[in-house]
C-alpha cells in the first residue's frame, strides 16, 4: 500500500492551484505480475471548476531486464459526471 498527495501550482488565465491526493494496493501474483487498485482525489483546477477523484484497477508485468509494462483504467467523477480513462506505458527500472 502507498500513497501521496501534494499541491499544485497551476498559473494561467482562469486556473487555479489544487489539492491532490491518491492511494494505492497493490499485490504480487507473480514474480512478474503485480495486481492493484488506487483511488485519487483532487480540488478544482480551474475558477468555477468542479474537484473530481477516480478509481483504477491496473496492472504491472515485468517483461524482462529493465523494462516493465504498465496498464490502469477506471472512471472519474466530476460534478455528477462519469467519465472512463486508461493509461498504458513503458517503464525503465535502472
Amino acid at each position: 500500500m502507498f500513497g501521496g498527495g501534494g499541491y499544485e501550482v497551476n498559473p494561467g488565465s482562469g486556473n487555479r492551484n489544487f489539492w491532490q491526493a491518491g492511494v494505492a494496493v497493490a499485490r504480487d501474483v507473480t514474480d512478474e505480475l503485480q495486481l492493484g487498485g488506487e483511488a485519487a482525489w483532487q480540488t478544482a483546477d480551474t475558477r468555477g471548476g468542479r474537484s473530481s477523484g477516480g478509481v483504477d484497477l491496473g496492472l504491472i508485468d515485468k517483461l524482462g531486464g529493465p523494462v516493465s509494462l504498465l496498464i490502469a483504467a477506471g472512471p472519474s467523477f466530476s460534478g455528477g459526471q462519469t467519465s472512463y480513462h486508461a493509461y498504458a506505458a513503458l517503464r525503465l527500472n535502472f
